[in-house]
């Protein structure tokens, strides 16, 4: 579901909802920049949360009951979705979103959110997966470095 969710809602409806004449539905959201935290979560409107968080839920339904002809959702699936929406806002950019310590050390979700909320540009997805090439997750680590003034780093061996 996360991941339906964003290479569908986020990489393309996402950045929609951030061109002027759409954000209205998702400004409320963005009123939070520097200061993300998890309560920002839910800073967000009905039409928004449909657009953004619903997608992934419902193209996992319509996937399942033409495969399948059922339609089965775990509660631990549910409970993951809604854990990884929790810590993508995270002000925090060591947080595991992913609970799986490979994709922690290479993937680093929340702060590329993190960047998206401080500049209201670019990093549209929540797993992006950039990470994976090194030079791209140094560039972003520099870049939230310099824009919150820290010091973070993730290299594996200090």
């Amino acid at each position: 579901m996360i991941l339906l969710k964003d290479f569908t809602s986020l990489k393309y409806l996402h950045e929609w909802m951030h061109r002027p004449a759409n954000y209205w539905i998702h400004a409320h959201h963005h009123k939070v920049h520097h200061e993300l935290n998890s309560i920002h979560t839910f800073r967000i409107d009905r039409i928004d949360i449909i657009l953004e968080n619903g997608i992934g839920t419902i193209l996992l339904m319509i996937i399942q009951y033409l495969i399948y002809g059922k339609v089965e959702i775990s509660m631990a699936a549910i409970f993951f979705v809604g854990y990884h929406d929790i810590v993508i806002h995270y002000v925090n950019p060591y947080t595991n979103v992913h609970l799986n310590p490979i994709l922690a050390y290479f993937c680093k979700p929340n702060m590329e959110h993190n960047l998206h909320h401080i500049t209201q540009e670019d990093y549209y997805m929540f797993n992006s997966f950039s990470h994976f090439n090194r030079k791209t997750r140094d560039k972003d680590v520099a870049k939230y470095n310099k824009l919150l003034g820290t010091n973070i780093f993730f290299d594996l061996f200090v």
